[in-house]
């Protein structure tokens, strides 16, 4: 892909998608996993539904109760609970069990009612996790932490469960499910406020009320618990429990096993429960068909005979939650951000503000160049001859005395008359007296703008805009300026001895023009040395311009010119000095405004400085701008300094982007811009680069201040036409930084590197067309890997998501 375009949209769009949404969560519940408040506390929810008043008892790793400041320890009307280690020193594996008694009750998600879990024994529901001494875990208990907390207890055998263990077992089933169900708070999804949770907690919500909705079917003489409904989801929840009753890790692999005959109408349950609106108001589905980890429920379902299972590799080594919840709040802002920008309800409206006003910039560009601009030029080039020729001829009428000049694209003669009907173009003129008599009357000037090749050849096109100046009576150095533009058909075979554009011969063409007194005013002074150079001049010019055209080459066989604008005011003043005869440094101040249809752009300049050499050899011209003001429309401005050097071939903006609504308007951005380049040569590639350096406010949204570098080398044929080039992208917002490191070889080859030093995590370096998996680093540590291909982030805890 030419101009290393790959690398720069995708900087475009992780900036853009930055700037366009907040920094907040979305895709994860990674808050579930570092939860819980103090020291030595455990906390969490538990539900088969949710569980109101239920009794949590937590034990060791060899199954002895931990004690508690306070008992018993009972669930809230929410199912949470939170309990406080009487040994806040404690570290290791912490069993959960909750149990009832006639005060417990467990809400059935499946008729919306809370159901008496009167006559229940023993635990209810159980789950596993770690503790770190003096620190604060959430361990939530559903069905499908039982799951995990009875593979510990299998898969210990004799001995005491281990941290590592309880991590391998939360790795094993979070990976068979899609989440990590002890990490998962448990919603209730028959609440609207659900529809806010994380898109695990909506998944086990939707599978927690498939399960209670399977409780419904049992029969009483299948439920050891009771016939109560509240007995019958628990042993729904048995039934769960049992089908996975074949799962087992030995040396580092788990096998996942599901009976389905223990389950048989479960997957069922979740497509009619995901589709029933009442119970589920989630806002997501969940369809076994297509989910992974249902699709194994319900492929064991179909094939109840034989369990199916399932090889997990579970880590070697155990893992820091920390690490993992770090780089998944830095993946879930990523993706939270590309979602928002999809959001075209949001975005919509400042896109197309943002575009808008582009367009509005880009007709100010081809408004304004090259006629107006190069018709004030010729202006002045005009003033100087005209004080030059009246200063000879005013000392000594038979010095010789010019009567031509020129510079860069114009060309000016001083004219004794001219031929015209009344405010109509130019067609003939004739030179004034170069010595003896003075017969001066008019200046008129040439620019020489756009050429191509003309459809029948032996000739040329070009747009020229003539300028026609005649002085002020009464007024030195004052001229009523007229102009216009014109398509212009230069034919060799023809006789080309004088201006067949200027007397409209053959297919030449006024394409637009201004014409009579009063449409432009222009005035100048020279000073002059002891020599008679020009040490400066000052000028100014106010009123209309003819304004610009460009080829239309829609009839091949027939081109013309079309005009850009509909008017072009210019009002500038300004001072030239000459440090040389071939240099010049100009300062002044003005405006330009266009109009087009009803868009009225104005470019106004508080200051501007123009120094620029010819070399008299080449007659090649260098030189630099500077100038401060601001480029106006009626859908925003672009306001600050501009400078350029075609020396360095360096352009620097400082400033900002407003962007208006109605009455109201909005800084969008504001910083600095620097666009740097060098030409190819025979052994070198041309190169260009960019750097972005601001601060982004957008409507709604925290300030973000970014830095974009691009640097391309642009090979030529003599380098295969292989573009090469970096990109360094870094943004802050909100504490949080975030850089991404780009970069393409001569044999298109692309690297990039993604990391976060705030938040310690870093990604790659790889390559985003190759097959490769990456790992995914917290302080060195890793977390996940990476599967470029499928765009997949496979968590070191069991969980995943797509990127």
């Amino acid at each position: 892909m030419s101009q290393f375009n790959k690398l720069t949209k995708l900087a475009i769009a992780v900036s853009v998608c930055i700037g366009l949404a907040s920094c907040g969560g979305g895709g994860g519940d990674s808050s579930a996993s570092s939860g819980g408040s103090g020291g030595g506390t455990v906390s969490g929810a538990a539900a088969k539904g949710i569980i109101q008043n239920g009794i949590v008892t937590l034990f060791d790793g060899a199954g002895n109760p931990l004690g508690t400041t306070s008992s018993p320890v009972r669930t809230s009307a929410n199912g949470s609970y939170t309990a406080t280690l009487s040994n806040a020193n404690y570290a290791g594996p912490v069993f959960v069990e909750i149990s009832a008694d006639g005060m417990t009750t467990i809400l059935n998600e499946a008729t919306g009612s809370s159901d008496p879990a009167t006559g229940l024994s023993g635990a209810l529901i159980k789950s596993v996790g770690n503790v770190n001494a003096g620190q604060p875990v959430s361990i939530n208990a559903t069905p499908f932490t039982t799951i995990v907390a009875e593979l510990v207890e299998r898969s210990r055998g004799s001995g005491n469960a281990t941290p590592l263990l309880v991590q391998q077992a939360q790795v094993a089933i979070t990976t068979t499910l899609g989440f990590n169900p002890v990490a998962t708070q448990p919603v209730n999804p028959r609440d609207p406020a659900s529809a806010d949770a994380s898109p695990e907690a909506k998944k086990q919500a939707i599978l927690l009320a498939a399960l209670a909705q399977l409780s419904q079917g049992i029969a009483d003489e299948d439920c050891s618990e009771g016939t109560t409904p509240a007995a019958k989801q628990i042993c729904a929840a048995n039934n769960l429990a049992m089908a996975y009753a074949g799962s087992s890790i030995a040396n580092n692999q788990a096998t996942v096993s599901i009976d389905g005959s223990q389950i048989q109408g479960f997957t069922a349950a979740i497509t009619a429960v995901s589709g029933d609106m009442e119970i589920n108001q989630t806002g997501e589905m969940v369809d076994p068909a297509t989910d992974p980890a249902t699709d194994e429920i319900r492929t064991a379902e179909m094939n109840p005979e034989q369990p199916q299972t399932t090889a997990v590799a579970t880590p070697e080594q155990g893992f820091n939650e920390t690490d993992v919840a770090a780089v998944k709040t830095l993946f879930n802002n990523l993706r939270s951000n590309a979602a928002a920008l999809d959001n075209d309800e949001l975005n919509g409206p400042l896109e197309t503000q943002l575009a808008n006003f582009a367009d509005s910039l880009t007709n100010q560009a081809t408004g304004l160049e090259p006629g107006p601009f190069d018709i004030t030029e010729a202006t002045a080039l005009g003033i100087e001859l005209w004080a030059t020729h009246q200063f000879v001829a005013n000392d000594n009428l038979q010095e010789s005395r010019p009567v031509f000049f020129s510079a860069g694209s114009a060309a000016c003669l001083v004219l004794s008359s001219v031929t015209r009907e009344p405010d109509q173009p130019v067609t003939g003129v004739v030179l004034a007296n170069s010595s003896g008599a003075n017969n001066a009357r008019f200046v008129g000037c040439t620019v020489f703008g756009d050429g191509a090749s003309r459809p029948q050849g032996n000739g040329f096109l070009e747009l020229r805009n003539y300028v026609l100046m005649t002085p002020i009576s009464g007024q030195v150095n004052t001229f009523n300026v007229e102009s216009d533009s014109r398509f212009c058909d230069v034919d060799f075979s023809q006789d080309n001895s004088v201006d067949r554009c200027l007397s409209l011969e053959g297919n030449s063409r006024v394409i637009g023009g201004v014409a009579g007194a009063g449409v432009a005013t222009a005035s100048g002074n020279k000073t002059f040395d002891s020599l008679g150079n020009t040490t400066s001049m000052t000028g100014s010019f106010s009123g209309m311009v003819a304004p610009p055209i460009e080829f239309d080459f829609s009839n091949p066989a027939n081109p013309t010119a079309v005009e850009l604008a509909d008017t072009t005011n210019v009002d500038i003043d300004f001072t030239a000095t000459f440090p040389d005869e071939n240099s010049v440094t100009l300062v002044g101040s003005g405006s330009f405004t266009t109009t087009s249809g009803d868009q009225t752009i104005t470019t106004a300049l508080s200051s501007f400085t123009v120094s620029g050499t010819e070399d008299p050899e080449t007659q090649e011209s260098t030189g630099s701008i500077a100038a401060q003001g601001r480029i106006e429309t009626q859908l925003g401005a672009l306001r600050g300094s501009f400078s350029a050097d075609s020396d360095e071939g360096v352009i620097e903006f400082t400033g900002a982007v407003d962007l208006k609504e109605g009455s109201a308007t909005n800084t969008l951005f504001e910083g600095a811009v620097t666009l740097s380049g060098t030409p190819a040569t025979e052994t070198m590639p041309a190169t260009a680069s960019v750097l972005f350096d601001g601060t982004l406010r957008l409507p709604n949204r925290p300030e973000l201040v970014v830095e974009l570098q691009v640097n391309n080398a642009v090979l030529n044929d003599t380098f295969d036409g292989v573009d090469a080039g970096s990109l360094a992208f870094t943004y802050q917002q909100n504490g949080t930084t975030v850089i991404l490191n780009a970069s393409r070889n001569e044999q298109g080859v692309e690297s990039i590197t993604i990391n976060s030093p705030t938040s310690m995590v870093t990604v790659g370096p790889f390559n985003p067309d190759s097959a490769q998996t990456v790992d995914v680093l917290r302080d060195g540590r890793l977390a996940a890997r990476y599967n470029v291909a499928d765009a997949r982030v496979n968590y070191v805890d069991g969980t995943f998501e797509q990127f």
